[in-house]
Protein backbone atom coordinates (compact mmCIF):
# COMPACT_ATOMS: atom_id res chain seq x y z
CA UNK A 1 0.00 0.00 0.00
CA UNK A 2 1.33 3.42 -0.87
CA UNK A 3 0.59 6.74 0.81
CA UNK A 4 1.29 7.90 4.33
CA UNK A 5 2.34 4.53 5.70
CA UNK A 6 6.05 4.02 6.36
CA UNK A 7 7.81 0.89 5.17
CA UNK A 8 7.92 -0.38 8.76
CA UNK A 9 4.13 -0.21 8.87
CA UNK A 10 3.79 -2.77 6.12
CA UNK A 11 3.26 -5.96 7.95
CA UNK A 12 2.14 -9.44 7.74
CA UNK A 13 2.72 -12.59 9.37
CA UNK A 14 5.73 -13.81 7.35
CA UNK A 15 5.69 -17.36 8.36
CA UNK A 16 2.79 -16.90 10.69
CA UNK A 17 -0.54 -17.24 9.05
CA UNK A 18 -3.05 -14.36 8.99
CA UNK A 19 -0.89 -11.92 10.90
CA UNK A 20 0.33 -10.27 7.77
CA UNK A 21 -2.49 -7.91 6.90
CA UNK A 22 -2.67 -6.01 10.12
CA UNK A 23 -0.04 -3.44 9.35
CA UNK A 24 -1.77 -1.61 6.60
CA UNK A 25 -5.02 -1.91 8.53
CA UNK A 26 -4.06 0.87 10.91
CA UNK A 27 -3.90 3.62 8.31
CA UNK A 28 -6.74 2.28 6.21
CA UNK A 29 -9.00 1.91 9.24
CA UNK A 30 -8.76 5.65 9.88
CA UNK A 31 -10.57 6.27 6.63
CA UNK A 32 -13.19 3.63 7.40
CA UNK A 33 -13.66 4.89 10.94
CA UNK A 34 -14.22 8.37 9.52
CA UNK A 35 -16.96 6.93 7.33
CA UNK A 36 -18.41 5.24 10.40
CA UNK A 37 -18.38 8.48 12.40
CA UNK A 38 -20.17 10.21 9.54
CA UNK A 39 -22.88 7.57 9.53
CA UNK A 40 -21.84 6.22 6.14
CA UNK A 41 -21.58 2.60 7.27
CA UNK A 42 -25.18 2.18 8.34
CA UNK A 43 -26.34 0.64 11.60
CA UNK A 44 -24.57 -2.72 11.27
CA UNK A 45 -21.42 -1.56 13.07
CA UNK A 46 -20.95 -0.40 16.62
CA UNK A 47 -17.20 -0.01 17.13
CA UNK A 48 -17.66 -0.01 20.89
CA UNK A 49 -18.87 -3.60 20.68
CA UNK A 50 -16.30 -6.45 20.52
CA UNK A 51 -18.28 -8.47 17.98
CA UNK A 52 -18.63 -5.44 15.73
CA UNK A 53 -14.91 -4.73 16.07
CA UNK A 54 -14.13 -8.22 14.78
CA UNK A 55 -16.52 -7.83 11.86
CA UNK A 56 -15.07 -4.39 11.18
CA UNK A 57 -11.49 -5.66 11.12
CA UNK A 58 -12.35 -8.65 8.91
CA UNK A 59 -13.97 -6.35 6.38
CA UNK A 60 -10.86 -4.16 6.38
CA UNK A 61 -8.67 -7.23 5.86
CA UNK A 62 -10.73 -8.39 2.90
CA UNK A 63 -10.74 -4.90 1.40
CA UNK A 64 -6.97 -4.65 1.83
CA UNK A 65 -6.41 -7.96 0.08
CA UNK A 66 -8.51 -6.83 -2.86
CA UNK A 67 -6.79 -3.45 -2.95
CA UNK A 68 -3.35 -4.99 -2.92
CA UNK A 69 -4.24 -7.43 -5.68
CA UNK A 70 -5.68 -4.60 -7.81
CA UNK A 71 -2.59 -2.45 -7.29
CA UNK A 72 -0.36 -5.31 -8.35
CA UNK A 73 -2.59 -5.83 -11.38
CA UNK A 74 -2.37 -2.15 -12.35
CA UNK A 75 1.42 -2.34 -12.11
CA UNK A 76 1.43 -5.33 -14.45
CA UNK A 77 1.67 -8.10 -11.84
CA UNK A 78 -1.24 -10.31 -12.90
CA UNK A 79 -2.90 -13.17 -11.02
CA UNK A 80 -3.09 -16.63 -12.57
CA UNK A 81 -4.35 -20.04 -11.52
CA UNK A 82 -3.77 -23.38 -13.22
CA UNK A 83 -4.62 -26.90 -12.23
CA UNK A 84 -2.91 -30.28 -12.43
CA UNK A 85 -3.04 -33.50 -10.46
CA UNK A 86 -1.04 -31.94 -7.64
CA UNK A 87 -2.99 -28.76 -6.90
CA UNK A 88 -4.78 -25.67 -8.08
CA UNK A 89 -1.67 -23.50 -8.27
CA UNK A 90 -1.77 -19.74 -7.69
CA UNK A 91 0.81 -17.25 -8.96
CA UNK A 92 1.23 -13.54 -9.63
CA UNK A 93 3.56 -12.58 -12.45
CA UNK A 94 4.56 -9.70 -14.71
CA UNK A 95 5.76 -10.23 -18.26
CA UNK A 96 7.38 -7.29 -20.03
CA UNK A 97 10.51 -8.91 -21.38
CA UNK A 98 12.73 -7.97 -18.44
CA UNK A 99 14.89 -10.44 -16.53
CA UNK A 100 12.70 -12.76 -14.44
CA UNK A 101 12.86 -12.95 -10.63
CA UNK A 102 11.00 -15.57 -8.57
CA UNK A 103 10.15 -14.48 -5.00
CA UNK A 104 9.31 -17.30 -2.57
CA UNK A 105 7.56 -16.62 0.73
CA UNK A 106 8.19 -18.16 4.14
CA UNK A 107 6.29 -20.71 6.19
CA UNK A 108 2.61 -19.98 6.72
CA UNK A 109 2.66 -16.77 4.70
CA UNK A 110 1.58 -16.18 1.12
CA UNK A 111 2.99 -14.29 -1.81
CA UNK A 112 0.68 -11.28 -1.90
CA UNK A 113 1.10 -10.41 1.74
CA UNK A 114 4.78 -11.13 2.23
CA UNK A 115 6.08 -9.66 -1.02
CA UNK A 116 3.52 -6.90 -1.63
CA UNK A 117 5.82 -3.91 -1.18
CA UNK A 118 9.08 -5.45 -2.32
CA UNK A 119 7.55 -6.88 -5.50
CA UNK A 120 6.19 -3.49 -6.52
CA UNK A 121 9.65 -1.97 -6.08
CA UNK A 122 11.50 -4.78 -7.85
CA UNK A 123 8.99 -4.84 -10.69
CA UNK A 124 10.61 -1.68 -12.07
CA UNK A 125 13.73 -3.65 -12.98
CA UNK A 126 12.54 -7.26 -13.21
CA UNK A 127 9.56 -9.31 -14.24
CA UNK A 128 8.57 -10.67 -10.86
CA UNK A 129 6.96 -14.05 -10.19
CA UNK A 130 5.33 -14.56 -6.80
CA UNK A 131 3.74 -17.93 -6.10
CA UNK A 132 1.76 -19.29 -3.18
CA UNK A 133 3.50 -22.47 -2.04
CA UNK A 134 1.58 -25.68 -1.46
CA UNK A 135 -0.56 -25.31 1.66
CA UNK A 136 -0.48 -21.51 1.50
CA UNK A 137 -2.57 -18.65 0.21
CA UNK A 138 -4.80 -19.52 -2.72
CA UNK A 139 -2.85 -22.58 -3.87
CA UNK A 140 -5.22 -25.44 -3.10
CA UNK A 141 -3.76 -28.91 -2.64
CA UNK A 142 -5.61 -31.81 -4.27
CA UNK A 143 -3.46 -34.58 -2.81
CA UNK A 144 -0.94 -35.05 -0.04
CA UNK A 145 2.43 -33.56 -0.85
CA UNK A 146 4.31 -32.17 2.11
CA UNK A 147 7.95 -32.67 1.19
CA UNK A 148 10.35 -30.01 -0.03
CA UNK A 149 10.53 -31.90 -3.31
CA UNK A 150 6.75 -31.48 -3.66
CA UNK A 151 7.23 -27.72 -3.29
CA UNK A 152 10.03 -27.87 -5.87
CA UNK A 153 7.71 -29.56 -8.36
CA UNK A 154 5.11 -26.89 -7.64
CA UNK A 155 7.68 -24.21 -8.58
CA UNK A 156 8.68 -26.04 -11.75
CA UNK A 157 5.05 -26.46 -12.79
CA UNK A 158 4.48 -22.74 -12.19
CA UNK A 159 7.47 -21.66 -14.28
CA UNK A 160 6.45 -24.04 -17.06
CA UNK A 161 2.86 -22.75 -16.98
CA UNK A 162 4.10 -19.18 -17.40
CA UNK A 163 6.11 -20.24 -20.45
CA UNK A 164 9.39 -18.91 -19.10
CA UNK A 165 12.21 -20.19 -21.30
CA UNK A 166 15.21 -18.37 -19.83
CA UNK A 167 16.98 -18.91 -16.52
CA UNK A 168 15.60 -16.83 -13.66
CA UNK A 169 16.82 -15.27 -10.41
CA UNK A 170 15.38 -17.18 -7.43
CA UNK A 171 14.97 -15.47 -4.04
CA UNK A 172 13.67 -17.51 -1.10
CA UNK A 173 12.96 -16.34 2.44
CA UNK A 174 13.04 -18.67 5.47
CA UNK A 175 11.20 -21.91 4.57
CA UNK A 176 11.03 -20.51 1.04
CA UNK A 177 14.83 -20.32 1.02
CA UNK A 178 15.03 -24.02 1.83
CA UNK A 179 12.64 -24.68 -1.07
CA UNK A 180 14.64 -22.35 -3.33
CA UNK A 181 17.89 -24.17 -2.54
CA UNK A 182 16.38 -27.51 -3.47
CA UNK A 183 14.87 -26.04 -6.63
CA UNK A 184 18.30 -24.77 -7.67
CA UNK A 185 19.81 -28.18 -6.90
CA UNK A 186 17.25 -30.23 -8.82
CA UNK A 187 16.63 -27.82 -11.71
CA UNK A 188 19.85 -25.84 -12.28
CA UNK A 189 18.83 -25.13 -15.88
CA UNK A 190 16.00 -22.97 -14.52
CA UNK A 191 18.13 -20.80 -12.22
CA UNK A 192 20.62 -18.07 -13.13
CA UNK A 193 21.24 -16.86 -9.55
CA UNK A 194 20.15 -18.17 -6.15
CA UNK A 195 19.53 -15.77 -3.26
CA UNK A 196 19.20 -17.49 0.12
CA UNK A 197 17.47 -15.01 2.39
CA UNK A 198 17.31 -15.66 6.18
CA UNK A 199 16.79 -19.33 5.40
CA UNK A 200 17.66 -22.69 7.01
CA UNK A 201 19.10 -24.19 3.83
CA UNK A 202 21.73 -25.95 5.99
CA UNK A 203 23.60 -25.42 9.25
CA UNK A 204 20.45 -25.01 11.30
CA UNK A 205 18.74 -27.21 13.86
CA UNK A 206 15.10 -27.06 14.80
CA UNK A 207 16.14 -27.45 18.42
CA UNK A 208 17.37 -23.87 18.17
CA UNK A 209 13.89 -22.73 17.15
CA UNK A 210 12.49 -24.66 20.11
CA UNK A 211 14.86 -22.73 22.37
CA UNK A 212 13.65 -19.45 20.90
CA UNK A 213 10.08 -20.58 21.48
CA UNK A 214 10.91 -21.42 25.09
CA UNK A 215 12.27 -17.92 25.72
CA UNK A 216 8.87 -16.63 24.63
CA UNK A 217 7.02 -18.98 26.98
CA UNK A 218 5.97 -21.34 24.18
CA UNK A 219 6.20 -25.12 24.14
CA UNK A 220 7.88 -25.69 20.79
CA UNK A 221 8.42 -24.55 17.22
CA UNK A 222 4.89 -25.54 16.25
CA UNK A 223 3.41 -22.93 18.56
CA UNK A 224 5.89 -20.43 17.17
CA UNK A 225 5.06 -21.04 13.50
CA UNK A 226 1.40 -22.03 13.85
CA UNK A 227 0.22 -19.89 16.78
CA UNK A 228 -2.62 -21.50 18.76
CA UNK A 229 -4.01 -18.24 20.19
CA UNK A 230 -4.12 -14.52 19.36
CA UNK A 231 -1.75 -13.86 22.26
CA UNK A 232 0.85 -16.27 20.86
CA UNK A 233 0.38 -14.77 17.42
CA UNK A 234 1.17 -11.38 18.89
CA UNK A 235 4.25 -12.78 20.63
CA UNK A 236 5.52 -14.24 17.37
CA UNK A 237 6.01 -10.76 15.94
CA UNK A 238 9.08 -10.46 18.14
CA UNK A 239 10.97 -12.88 15.92
CA UNK A 240 9.77 -11.33 12.68
CA UNK A 241 10.53 -7.69 13.36
CA UNK A 242 13.42 -5.89 14.96
CA UNK A 243 11.03 -3.09 15.91
CA UNK A 244 7.61 -4.59 16.48
CA UNK A 245 4.82 -2.42 15.05
CA UNK A 246 1.70 -1.61 17.05
CA UNK A 247 -1.36 -3.66 16.18
CA UNK A 248 -4.56 -3.41 18.27
CA UNK A 249 -5.50 -6.52 20.23
CA UNK A 250 -8.93 -6.76 18.63
CA UNK A 251 -7.26 -7.15 15.24
CA UNK A 252 -5.39 -10.24 16.45
CA UNK A 253 -8.56 -11.61 18.00
CA UNK A 254 -10.58 -10.98 14.89
CA UNK A 255 -8.04 -12.58 12.58
CA UNK A 256 -7.99 -15.63 14.80
CA UNK A 257 -11.78 -16.06 14.85
CA UNK A 258 -11.96 -17.40 11.30
CA UNK A 259 -8.67 -19.05 10.39
CA UNK A 260 -8.36 -21.04 7.21
CA UNK A 261 -8.60 -24.43 8.86
CA UNK A 262 -7.75 -26.33 5.67
CA UNK A 263 -4.52 -24.43 5.09
CA UNK A 264 -3.61 -24.59 8.80
CA UNK A 265 -4.01 -28.38 8.65
CA UNK A 266 -1.73 -28.50 5.61
CA UNK A 267 0.84 -26.34 7.36
CA UNK A 268 0.81 -28.64 10.38
CA UNK A 269 1.67 -31.55 8.05
CA UNK A 270 4.36 -29.48 6.28
CA UNK A 271 5.94 -28.72 9.65
CA UNK A 272 5.64 -32.34 10.82
CA UNK A 273 7.54 -33.38 7.71
CA UNK A 274 10.29 -30.82 8.33
CA UNK A 275 10.70 -32.03 11.90
CA UNK A 276 10.69 -35.69 10.89
CA UNK A 277 13.22 -35.22 8.09
CA UNK A 278 15.38 -32.55 9.69
CA UNK A 279 18.59 -34.60 9.53
CA UNK A 280 18.03 -35.40 5.87
CA UNK A 281 17.71 -31.74 4.94
CA UNK A 282 20.67 -30.66 7.04
CA UNK A 283 23.07 -33.07 5.32
CA UNK A 284 21.73 -32.26 1.86
CA UNK A 285 24.62 -32.30 -0.60
CA UNK A 286 23.62 -29.38 -2.79
CA UNK A 287 25.25 -29.28 -6.19
CA UNK A 288 24.85 -25.62 -7.03
CA UNK A 289 25.82 -24.70 -10.58
CA UNK A 290 24.98 -21.01 -10.36
CA UNK A 291 26.20 -18.06 -8.25
CA UNK A 292 24.91 -18.12 -4.66
CA UNK A 293 24.05 -14.95 -2.72
CA UNK A 294 23.09 -14.41 0.93
CA UNK A 295 20.86 -11.73 2.45
CA UNK A 296 20.28 -11.68 6.23
CA UNK A 297 18.66 -9.42 8.77
CA UNK A 298 21.17 -8.15 11.30
CA UNK A 299 18.90 -9.06 14.22
CA UNK A 300 17.32 -12.29 13.00
CA UNK A 301 16.66 -14.34 16.14
CA UNK A 302 14.93 -17.26 14.43
CA UNK A 303 17.67 -18.07 11.90
CA UNK A 304 20.75 -16.23 13.14
CA UNK A 305 23.71 -14.89 11.22
CA UNK A 306 25.77 -17.90 12.30
CA UNK A 307 23.77 -19.92 9.76
CA UNK A 308 24.58 -17.38 7.04
CA UNK A 309 28.29 -17.44 7.81
CA UNK A 310 28.34 -21.25 7.85
CA UNK A 311 26.71 -21.31 4.40
CA UNK A 312 29.16 -18.69 3.22
CA UNK A 313 32.09 -20.83 4.33
CA UNK A 314 30.82 -24.14 2.96
CA UNK A 315 30.01 -22.78 -0.49
CA UNK A 316 32.93 -20.35 -0.69
CA UNK A 317 30.64 -17.38 -1.15
CA UNK A 318 32.74 -14.20 -1.50
CA UNK A 319 32.11 -11.18 0.69
CA UNK A 320 30.59 -9.21 -2.15
CA UNK A 321 27.83 -11.80 -2.49
CA UNK A 322 26.58 -11.41 1.07
CA UNK A 323 24.48 -8.53 2.43
CA UNK A 324 23.39 -7.87 6.01
CA UNK A 325 20.39 -5.56 6.40
CA UNK A 326 20.85 -3.25 9.41
CA UNK A 327 17.97 -2.77 11.84
CA UNK A 328 16.04 -5.72 10.43
CA UNK A 329 15.18 -9.15 11.79
CA UNK A 330 13.72 -12.18 9.98
CA UNK A 331 11.66 -10.42 7.32
CA UNK A 332 13.47 -7.32 6.04
CA UNK A 333 11.38 -7.36 2.86
CA UNK A 334 8.36 -6.47 5.03
CA UNK A 335 10.01 -4.44 7.76
CA UNK A 336 12.27 -2.37 5.49
CA UNK A 337 11.18 -3.10 1.90
CA UNK A 338 13.07 -0.20 0.29
CA UNK A 339 16.30 -1.06 2.08
CA UNK A 340 15.86 -4.75 1.28
CA UNK A 341 15.29 -4.12 -2.43
CA UNK A 342 18.24 -1.75 -2.64
CA UNK A 343 20.50 -4.36 -1.03
CA UNK A 344 19.19 -7.11 -3.31
CA UNK A 345 19.71 -5.05 -6.48
CA UNK A 346 23.24 -4.11 -5.51
CA UNK A 347 24.05 -7.67 -4.51
CA UNK A 348 23.10 -9.35 -7.78
CA UNK A 349 23.98 -6.63 -10.30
Amino acid sequence: MTGPLSSATYNKRCGLMLLLLSLSILAFSQKVQHSYSQGEMGNDYNLNDDKSKRRFSFNIIKILERQRSRKWNRSGIKYFQFEDEQAVHAVYASNTGKEKMLLIHGFGANGLLQWYDAARILNADYDVIITDLLGSGTTLMKQDGYTIKDQVEHLKATIDFLGVNEKIIVVGNSYGGLVASHFAHYYPDYVSKLVIYDAPAKHYQLSYANQIAATMGLNNIEQLLIPPTPEVMKQSLKIIYHKVPYIPDFIFEAMFQEPDHVQRAHQKKLLDHLIGFEKYYQVMDYQFKMPIYLIWGEYDLLIPLTTAFALKEEYNIPDERMAIIPNAAHAANMELPKEFCKALRELIK
